[in-house]
């Protein structure tokens, strides 16, 4: 425990380690009150930081902690959930278990540039301070255009050539890649977020937690179903 608290006070409050507390209960009771005296967001931190920390500290199951943890923060009506050690605002079972499963097949697959733009749209969105909306729904359809550009042999097109190529007896449903050339749209055309056109304002969290919910779903079924029909990958981009 005073490896934990150490490391608190150090890397959370930027505090010498001579001004922690000897005794635990005295600990506990300083942290309240360091976390009472700031904004609002440093309690998230805070629980970030237990996240990383606590698991190997204590020799528990870090599953276990953050199951807990988030039925705390649902209990608490929280509009936060903890995914892949962030603190996202995806509140709801269908969301974090969407993007946790694409970030973590991706990861076993191998299409490691697809985990990286997943990782770095849910790092982006979950920014407490200064989330990057904008650049969240960049980063998410970045995912999806290298995972394509990986099923159709390693190319460097954009999401919308890439689609064309798709072939159907990989499983893919046409509807499907129909629908996402539509989202590509949305996300390339003259006004769209990849031309840098719209104002920082006018995309929102709604935005970006819809592409990357969306794009991580879209993810997990092109996976399945290219393990299924045994069609494989090209090399990573």
């Amino acid at each position: 425990m005073s490896v934990f608290v150490h490391l608190a006070y150090a890397d959370v409050f930027n505090l010498p380690l001579d001004r922690t507390p000897t005794w635990v209960s005295d600990a506990k009771k300083d942290v309240y009150q360091l976390l009472d005296a700031r904004e609002w967001f440093w309690i998230y931190d805070f629980i970030e930081f237990c996240v990383e920390t606590l698991p190997a500290a204590f020799r528990q199951s870090p599953e276990d902690l953050i199951g807990h943890m988030n039925r705390v923060l649902e209990r608490q009506g929280s509009g936060y959930r903890i995914v892949q050690g962030e603190l996202a605002p995806i509140t709801t079972d269908y969301e974090i278990a969407a993007v946790e499963e694409a970030i973590s097949t991706s990861s076993t697959a191998g299409l490691h540039a697809v985990r990286e733009h997943l990782q770095a749209a849910l790092r982006l969105l979950s920014d407490k301070t200064d989330a990057d909306h904008r650049n969240s729904v960049k980063e998410s359809i970045s995912a999806v255009e290298s995972l394509v550009n990986l099923l159709v042999g390693g190319r460097k097109a954009t999401l919308g050539d890439a689609l064309k190529n798709v072939d159907p007896s990989g499983g893919v449903h046409p509807a499907l890649i129909k629908a996402f050339s539509a989202i590509y749209g949305y996300t390339s055309d003259a006004g769209g977020i990849r031309h840098a056109m719209l104002d920082e304002d006018s995309v929102g969290q709604e935005d970006a937690l819809y592409m990357l919910v969306s794009c991580s779903a879209f993810v997990n079924y092109v996976v399945a179903k290219a393990a299924k029909s045994g069609v494989g990958f090209g090399g990573d981009t």
